[in-house]
């Protein structure tokens, strides 16, 4: 893994609709944990984002996974993309779903860990 990134912002932006900070630690976390075995199995770094604030938002779709905070009939969540790269051949992310609840941060990132493992 290279990084999971937060919005500078998280927990004190007046625009962010929740700080995203807590669920970017647990992702971390979790994948960090992992670190022997996957560091033998990546085929190359992989990079996580998570954005609060609207320009943070933005990086949920440069990156390999991303998290876009939002907030859907009172509920906290995530819009979640995957497969952006500013890589030699730049591409933005596709979303793969509208909103992910904030408890399935963690599941969905390593969902897209193995993905990665298998496909690259």
């Amino acid at each position: 893994m290279r990084n999971v990134m937060a919005c500078p912002d998280a927990g004190v932006g007046l625009e962010e609709p929740f700080d995203c900070r807590p669920d970017a630690e647990a992702v971390s976390t979790a994948i960090l944990a992992r670190s022997a075995e996957l560091n033998c199995q990546l085929p190359s770094r992989i990079n996580f984002a998570f954005g609060g604030c609207p320009a943070c938002r933005a990086h949920a779709r440069i990156n390999d996974g991303g998290f876009e905070s939002r907030m859907v009939d009172g509920r906290a969540g995530y819009r979640l993309w995957a497969g952006g790269s500013l890589g030699t051949v730049p591409v933005l992310a596709i979303e793969l779903a509208d909103f992910l609840p904030r408890a399935g941060a963690v599941a969905a990132a390593e969902a897209l860990v193995e993905v990665f493992v298998t496909h690259g």
